[in-house]
């Protein structure tokens, strides 16, 4: 009998990878990006500024799922510091977060693991 391995794949491999990640983000920030709620965080920013906003959410999400990108830095988290994110914002973006996983059609398993992540990174961001 052969020595066979298996080998699980990440979160990132089970999201498409980078480009499967890069369309989550998009669909997550638009979605945001048009909640009237949500425009104070857009208000000091242009159209430009949305660009490396996006890129820092497909940075942060592909490193912390499992992919090949070793993040330098602190992220999002250091981004985040000075938004004076409250619990109704939170509730506001996990709403966002699962429409976004819906609209897309992301499997169940996934959808758990991506909620899950997004709920372990409450405290880092929440400031009530």
């Amino acid at each position: 009998m052969s020595d066979q391995r298996i080998i699980a794949e990440t979160l990132y491999d089970r999201l498409g990878g980078y480009n499967g990640i890069s369309i989550f983000a998009g669909e997550l920030l638009a979605r945001m990006d048009i909640d009237p709620h949500m425009a104070r965080f857009w208000q000091d920013s242009d159209d430009d500024l949305h660009v490396p906003e996006k890129q820092l959410v497909i940075d942060y999400l592909c490193s912390n799922s499992g992919g090949p990108l070793d993040l330098d830095g602190n992220g999002l988290p250091a981004v985040h510091a000075d938004k004076k994110i409250s619990e109704y914002d939170w509730s506001v973006f996990l709403r966002h977060t699962g429409a976004a996983m819906h609209a897309l059609d992301i499997p169940q398993r996934e959808r758990e693991e991506l909620a899950a992540f997004a709920l372990a990174l409450h405290d880092d961001y929440v400031m009530d």
